[in-house]
């Protein structure tokens, strides 16, 4: 695919993202590079909001704790690829 090709499939899964026809993606959605750059570009310029955005990633507030979690039981690689999309999503600290 060329990166025109790229940024359109990125936006379709943003769209669908936003409409609400993805709300709980694989461990091997996220993944898939063009997931991991539809999450991390739209959060990174807002277009998806925080809810959208962990939706999509299967994360739901602990009721007692009010603290993100992913929703059921999690394997070592669904935390690794949730873990990896979130550190790629920060903000980038100025040094």
């Amino acid at each position: 695919m060329n990166p025109t090709q790229r940024t359109e499939v990125e936006n379709q899964i943003m769209a669908n993202i936003k409409s609400g026809l993805i709300r709980s993606l694989d461990t091997e959605d996220l993944k898939s590079p063009a997931v991991f750059n539809a999450l991390v570009n739209g959060k990174a310029r807002g277009l998806l909001t925080p809810e959208e955005y962990n939706k999509a990633l299967g994360l739901v507030k602990d009721r007692k704790t009010g603290a993100l979690e992913i929703r059921g039981k999690p394997d070592r690689k669904r935390r690794k690829a949730i873990n990896d999309i979130v550190t790629a999503a920060a903000p980038m600290p100025y040094p």
